[in-house]
């Protein structure tokens, strides 16, 4: 192999790992942080983060940052007073969140940005919330802003301590799809999280974790192969479950910092090693990667429903992973075959 060869596979690999150690820092340090201090909801901010870095890109600039949080604000705020309106009308309800999931469905797959998926979040779970009690949803709008805001800071963190080797070469773009299959991916991904929160509509904040759940999975099928990803992210969530499991006994037998920060950090550096490697094992490890965040986080602080078991809480996890998975899968057949 020549010098300047080696050379070259000395700095991907160094770009890699400096990727790899961003993402696990990303999601470790507000998860430890945010339980040390007692932060309400702070396994949000890691999935936040995780989405600001899971794909190689520089850190949001400042103004972006504060256009990207107020915005974030804006969408949850008008999820709530929208739904406090359509609410009693169940036709109008569903049409208008359909509208709004398949319009953030569409720009994601256009355009590769995590902000669609955090903006997808706010239009998903916020009515979910609403529905219950409309304190507890504007409860849950500071809690994730501030999220965000500690997620943005976060990337900035990590990109300056693990930063790219000055020889490396630029980030490409964002994988992103043409008009006509970022439309199909939307309609398909719309179709199977309507029903689901229809079902979930005025459950407790347990619904959330559901949601963001099966959010990632339509998030990762549409960037990665579409039904072939999907059966391959039920068994990603399985593994999330896994771990999920694994880091939340280890805690509750030896609940101290210590373990706490061990556990988070390994398991981040695991899922983080896969995320950095691209292609289609990476939306795989992310989309588990956060089921394992939100499952873990919300057993050791669970946001406005403390009285679900940990154990409920998974096995709710894992039927909707399921049922989003063969939806997506059946839906995409559907269409394959009239097209």
């Amino acid at each position: 192999m020549s010098t300047s060869g080696g050379a070259a596979l000395a700095t991907a690999d160094q770009v890699t790992s400096q990727h790899a150690l961003r993402i696990a820092g990303g999601v470790a340090l507000p998860f430890v942080v945010g339980e040390v201090l007692g932060w309400s909801g702070y396994f949000l901010a890691s999935i936040f983060a995780l989405q600001l870095l899971a794909v190689r890109q520089p850190p949001l600039k400042l103004p972006a940052a504060l256009v990207t949080v107020a915005a974030l604000a804006a969408a949850f705020l008008a999820s709530i007073v929208l739904t406090a309106i359509v609410l009693p009308y169940p036709a109008v309800f569903l049409l208008g969140a359909g509208l709004a999931v398949f319009g953030a469905l569409y720009g994601q797959a256009r355009q590769g940005s995590p902000a669609w998926f955090i903006l997808l979040v706010a239009v998903s779970a916020t009515p979910l919330l609403a529905g219950n009690s409309e304190a507890i949803a504007t409860g849950f709008v500071g809690v994730a802003v501030k999220a965000m805001a500690i997620a943005i800071a976060t990337s900035w963190l990590m990109h300056a301590v693990f930063p790219d080797p000055a020889q490396a070469p630029p980030p490409g773009p964002p994988p992103t799809l043409d008009h006509a299959s970022a439309a199909r991916m939307a309609l398909v991904g719309t179709l199977v999280m309507m029903p689901l929160m229809l079902f979930l509509l005025g459950n407790d904040s347990s619904a959330v974790v559901i949601a963001v759940t099966a959010l990632s999975i339509l998030k990762a099928s549409s960037a990665h192969g579409g039904a072939r990803a999907a059966l391959g992210l039920l068994g990603a969530n399985v593994i999330a479950g896994a771990v999920a499991v694994a880091a939340y006994a280890l805690v509750t037998a030896v609940p101290t910092l210590a373990m706490l920060a061990a556990v988070t950090i390994a398991a981040s550096l695991a899922f983080g090693a896969v995320i950095a490697m691209g292609g289609q094992r990476a939306a795989l490890a992310s989309a588990a990667c956060a089921a394992a965040v939100l499952l873990f986080g919300s057993g050791l602080s669970p946001l406005y429903d403390s009285g679900t078991a940990f154990v409920d809480r998974l096995t709710n996890v894992l039927v909707a992973s399921a049922y989003t998975v063969g939806a997506y899968m059946l839906l995409e057949r559907l269409l394959s075959r009239r097209s």
